[in-house]
């Protein structure tokens, strides 16, 4: 569609035909649109233009007819349900979306402002254009409709105006290009027209005497002179004066070829239309500035994370769009996405729609789920791959969005409305969060700041990315000033100081309550009334959009609720027939929404301009209305698309009453299971929630229904990470099978959510006896003929009662018992299982061979069975009892196997436990800088997950590395903290050796109490650490009775490395530990014997400070012995603990 308004205003379709506009006024409004240049035009104005100070009734409802009409005029083969493309309802007006070879006006503005800019350096070109630019003019401009108008009256002046210039231009072209004489004709016509344009009288001047009639041209410049003096009775302005003196003296200036002239006869043009189409924000200069900061940071390739705070309507969203605006415009690419509470949304839907550009696609809403994208590979179309929990899946996906965003280049990414945001995005944004700083990209967050609206997932991710380097910017509200640039800015008027006070004093400033009542006071004419500060405004920006919706038509409203009822974006199809509004109801209802600016477009759906307004509609709804809207919503979809609306039927049933109750359980079921498979962990547990949430109001559902809901929550709280809450589940279904009787059933249940772990799922020293009495009471009422399954229920007690104090002997003999069952019973799967339960149940000092032995077998066994996650979590059972009974090099090599099956299949649960190894395998060497970098990244990596022990693992890699490098007492505040807040011995201990180390003897031995009174060190797989910490301790106090005490207990374990877990701390060879022990208990010899043999051991392994350690305590023993000898070998013990103890 082209539009000519260059004469009498006409619009031409794609053949060039002639489009039949309609009646004068619904003309006149297209010619408004025409000349706002696709600026948006208020319906106000539109009023007031076209009818002036008296309006008739319901002139709301004629403007929307006109644009009805038009838009059938215009857009003929639009398909009825189609968004508009050309005229758009854009609130609190319309415009054209338009572009400039579409209106003649542009096309010959920017042909006239190219003409003048070449006229200089290509004066025929500048011709060419500018003739063609003259050649799109056929009268004068809006000769039909100017009067219609006051605004195209104006428009038509002002395009007048640039037509002369234009033509002037031109003038200047030829006389530059030599066609002085066939101008003067031309001109002559111009300044016969305009006699009052002096710069026409000048270049007519200028061709009169490159055409050899120099008497001519100064008549002219004269016969100029006489009409500015008959007519206004003012002098020649100063180019005529100069141009008279000019012709006179014959200055070689005005001939042919001279610059001068021309120079001089340039005249300051009007201005240009301000641009359009850029994004204004009041009142955020500060933050936009910050904001653009970390832009400029980010196309240099640094990046960060900043977080936008703000209570609703602040502005959050505003102030992200502006900043997508302005790195658009400095030449980084620009993702954004939603995170919305709607029914359906797929999981990490907010990262799809926003790295949906960066992928080679425009249209994100075309963009499948994430569904994690690594390596070229999408998770969810990876069949060889094993089922994913959420820390693998969030680790994967990390890994393939730092890898996407690299090769993207400089770019910014916002995800709005983060409180919104699901649990796998989440996950996604821990994950990637500390690798930011590395990528040439600024991720914005934005998130509302009061308490009720922060979920603890969403809390736990920024607490998490606070560590990383987060940046936050809080917004606040608008101050009086901001409040009028805002009205002016949105309505075009100038407040009143006083009715700005009044909106300051009643929203506090909040952009988005400023913006309502100021439509609802100009909606009802009295914004700039004198009295308008002493009207009665509502409180509540609820209430402001309830009273704004009430000014509408009552269709609206009804489609409003229908809208707020299917969620914050919505199918107008459904939409329409759940309102039960007719097609033309719907229709006008809509076209009123959309210019109150309370609904958008979004693609081919509709959503709410902000969750304030949908979240006032809802509220409103009757509880009845509400539960009959949800039915609608379910009948309708199930009629259209039948189950596969899994998620979205299930929030509408859920939401429909007791009736719909089993509708809704059962499409919950069903979308979980397409969650799972996506993979989307925490989505398919929020959905298996949902479904049991449902089924309790199903009065029909039976027994077996519900046991089968809460073990398939078990498993998929499981792979979300959620083990405790998963053990609930199992636990609740257990009980659901026995009260049926069916014991087997109960079984399952219990033993749906027991392995596959590197670490005990239970917090440290924590026994779930109500669990320990469910298991028994199975295994007492398992009926005979199911041993493979009597077989896991042994093995699992026995994990269970692995921090039980006085079970320690009963755990070894049920696991051991358990092991015979299975090799006799079940399958090489079900040994497999048991044996890693039992490798949980053998993680005490005196049962390393047993470990070792079973960790041997089950690499075996998952080699066999070919399932790289079982060899993966073998190699590090295995891995770290080697290094424990001193093989070092096997060990390590274990784990780097375990490593490269991990980061193959994304083995979050191995890779933190193989990080935290690092770590201390790092202090081991004395790479004591290296082993500060690997702590930092070992939690920041364990923080991203959902495993346990991410607050008290790094306070044992802490003190490990501090006392390793004699540094201990640097963190005695931190440890008396930890202490005391956890109550653990093992810190207790910690923070006395760190007193002591500090030389505050007196306060460690006054905090420990005597040596009879300490607590038994439980022999669990910290034991050797805490024993070890308690021979530096007691020695350094010179108990001899706590030396010998501890001395009968290490005695054992003298070649043994002391090391906690898969590598949590590290003391080095016990040896070292016995020869202190010795020494305070006067056996100077045995001393001596313990501590030379742990410096060999240390020196081969590679342990350099604990070498170094070792040294220097053998060189105070041997002086303390005074042997033969004994002194000249301390000193050289001395020189080798120096080059030893920051590493070789």
């Amino acid at each position: 569609m082209r539009f000519q308004v260059l004469g009498p205003v006409e619009a031409l379709d794609a053949d060039g035909g002639l489009v039949q506009l309609g009646s004068q006024k619904q003309s006149a409004l297209l010619g408004l649109l025409l000349a706002s240049g696709g600026r948006v035009v208020s319906v106000g104005r539109l009023v007031d233009e076209l009818w002036g100070e008296d309006p008739p009734p319901k002139v709301h409802v004629s403007i929307q007819s006109y644009v009805a009409n038009l838009r059938r005029i215009l857009e003929p083969d639009r398909p009825a349900r189609a968004a508009p493309r050309l005229l758009l309802t854009n609130p609190p007006g319309y415009c054209l979306a338009t572009g400039p070879l579409q209106v003649d006006a542009a096309e010959f503005e920017d042909l006239a402002r190219a003409g003048r800019a070449m006229l200089a350096s290509d004066p025929a070109r500048a011709r060419e254009l500018l003739e063609s630019a003259a050649g799109l003019w056929r009268g004068e401009p809006y000769a039909d409709l100017a009067a219609a108008a006051p605004a195209l009256a104006a428009e038509a002046r002002r395009l007048t105006e640039l037509g002369l210039l234009a033509a002037e231009d031109r003038f200047r072209a030829d006389l530059a290009l030599g066609g002085h004489e066939q101008l003067v004709g031309e001109i002559e016509r111009v300044v016969a027209a305009h006699p009052l344009r002096e710069t026409a009288w000048c270049l007519l001047a200028v061709a009169l005497y490159r055409s050899q009639r120099q008497v001519a041209a100064l008549d002219a410049v004269r016969r100029a002179e006489r009409v500015l003096a008959d007519e206004f009775g003012l002098d020649p302005g100063p180019e005529l004066s100069r141009l008279e003196q000019a012709i006179l003296n014959h200055d070689p200036a005005l001939e042919h070829g001279a610059s001068a002239a021309a120079d001089r006869l340039t005249v300051r043009r009007t201005a240009d239309k301000p641009s359009t189409g850029q994004i204004e924000l009041v009142g955020r200069d500060e933050p936009l500035a910050q904001l653009a900061a970390h832009l400029v940071d980010a196309a240099a390739g640094r990046g960060s994370v900043v977080l936008v705070t703000g209570e609703p309507g602040i502005g959050k969203t505003g102030l992200a769009s502006v900043l997508t605006a302005t790195a658009a415009a400095m030449g980084l690419k620009t993702g954004w996405g939603r995170c919305e509470e709607s029914a359906g949304a797929p999981a990490l839907w907010p990262w799809s729609q926003a790295l949906g550009p960066l992928t080679g696609s425009g249209d994100t809403s075309a963009q499948p789920p994430l569904g994690v994208v690594a390596g070229g590979q999408r998770l969810d179309a990876a069949a060889d791959l094993p089922v994913l929990d959420a820390n693998a899946v969030a680790f994967r996906a990390a890994q393939g969005t730092a890898a996407l965003l690299r090769n993207a280049g400089p770019t910014l990414l916002v995800l709005d409305d983060l409180h919104r945001a699901d649990g796998d995005s989440l996950r996604l944004v821990r994950r990637l969060g500390p690798m930011v700083a590395g990528l040439p990209v600024l991720l914005v967050l934005t998130s509302r700041d009061a308490q009720a609206d922060i979920t603890p997932e969403v809390s736990d991710t920024l607490a998490d990315l606070a560590r990383s380097g987060l940046v936050r910017i809080g917004l606040r509200g608008l101050d009086e000033d901001g409040i009028r640039a805002y009205a002016k800015l949105d309505r075009d008027v100038d407040l009143p100081p006083a009715v700005a006070a009044v909106l300051a004093q009643r929203t506090n400033g909040n952009p988005f309550f400023v913006g309502e009542l100021i439509r609802l006071l100009a909606d009802q004419r009295q914004l700039t009334e004198p009295g308008a500060a002493a009207l009665e405004v509502p409180d509540g920006v609820h209430d402001v959009v309830r009273q704004r919706i009430a000014q509408l038509p009552h269709d609206v409203e009804r489609l409003l609720a229908a809208a707020a009822a299917y969620g914050a974006t919505f199918d107008l199809d459904l939409v329409e027939a759940a309102s039960g509004l007719t097609a033309d109801a719907a229709t006008a209802a809509t076209e009123a929404a959309l210019l109150a600016g309370l609904i958008v477009a979004d693609g081919t759906e509709y959503r709410f301009t902000h969750a304030l307004v949908r979240e006032a509609v809802y509220a409103r709804l009757l509880p009845g209305r509400r539960r009959r809207l949800h039915a609608a919503f379910a009948g309708l979809m199930e009629q259209r698309s039948g189950r596969t609306r899994s998620a979205e039927l299930a929030y509408h049933h859920g939401h429909a009453g007791p009736d719909h109750a089993r509708s809704a359980w059962t499409h919950a079921v069903r979308a979980s299971e397409i969650a799972a498979r996506q993979p989307a962990p925490a989505e398919a547990a929020r959905l298996q929630d949902q479904a049991l949430a449902s089924l309790s109001r199903d009065s029909t559902a039976s027994a077996t229904e519900r046991y089968e809901v809460l073990v398939a929550l078990a498993l998929a709280r499981k792979r979300a990470g959620h083990d405790l809450q998963a053990w609930s589940a199992a636990q609740e279904a257990a009980d659901v099978a026995l009260a049926a009787g069916d014991v087997v059933a109960a079984a399952r249940a219990a033993l749906a959510i027991t392995a596959d772990g590197i670490w005990s799922w239970r917090e440290y020293q924590v026994v779930d006896f109500a669990g320990v009495a469910l298991i028994e009471r199975l295994l007492r009422e398992l009926p005979p003929g199911h041993e493979a399954i009597r077989a896991l229920l042994l093995a699992t007690l026995a994990a269970e009662l692995y921090y039980s104090p006085d079970a320690a002997e009963r755990a070894v003999a049920v696991s051991t018992e358990a092991e015979s069952l299975a090799r006799a019973f079940g399958s090489p799967q079900d040994l497999a299982r048991i044996l890693e339960l039992r490798h949980v149940a053998y993680e005490r000092p005196h049962l390393l061979a047993e470990r070792l032995s079973a960790a041997r077998e089950l690499v075996e066994l998952a080699e066999g069975a070919d399932d790289p996650v079982a060899v993966a979590r073998a190699l590090v059972f295995r891995g770290r009892d080697e290094i424990e009974s001193g093989d070092l090099s096997a060990g390590l090599r274990d784990y780097q196997r375990a490593r490269t099956v991990a980061e193959t299949y994304s083995l979050a649960p191995v890779l933190v436990a193989l990080a935290w190894a690092d770590a201390i395998v790092a202090v081991a060497r004395g790479r004591f800088e290296e082993a500060e970098r690997a702590v930092a990244a070992a939690y920041e990596f364990h923080a991203g997950t959902t495993l346990a022990g991410a607050s008290t693992v790094p306070m044992a890699l802490a003190a490990t590395l501090n006392l390793t490098r004699r540094t201990l007492p640097s963190i005695e505040p931190v440890l008396a903290e930890a202490a005391a807040s956890s109550g653990l011995a093992l810190l207790r201990d910690w923070h006395a050796l760190a007193l002591v180390s500090a030389g505050r003897v007196e306060d460690a031995r006054a905090g420990l109490g005597p040596w009879r009174q300490q607590p038994e060190v439980p022999a669990d797989y910290l034991w050797l650490t805490q024993l070890t910490i308690r021979a530096e301790l007691w020695s350094s106090l010179g108990s001899a009775e706590a030396a010998q005490d501890l001395r009968d207990q290490l005695a054992p374990y003298e070649d043994r490395v002391a090391i906690g877990g898969t590598g949590i701390t590290m003391t080095g060879f016990v040896g070292h530990h016995l020869g202190l022990l010795a020494r305070t208990s006067g056996d100077l010899d045995g001393a001596v014997r313990h501590l030379d043999g742990a410096l060999r051991r240390n020196e081969s392994a590679e342990f350099w400070p604990f070498a170094a350690a070792s040294a220097r305590e053998l060189a105070v023993t041997l002086r303390q012995r005074g042997h033969p000898g004994d002194r000249e070998a301390a000193a050289a013990l001395v020189a080798r603990a120096a080059g030893w103890f920051r590493g070789r």
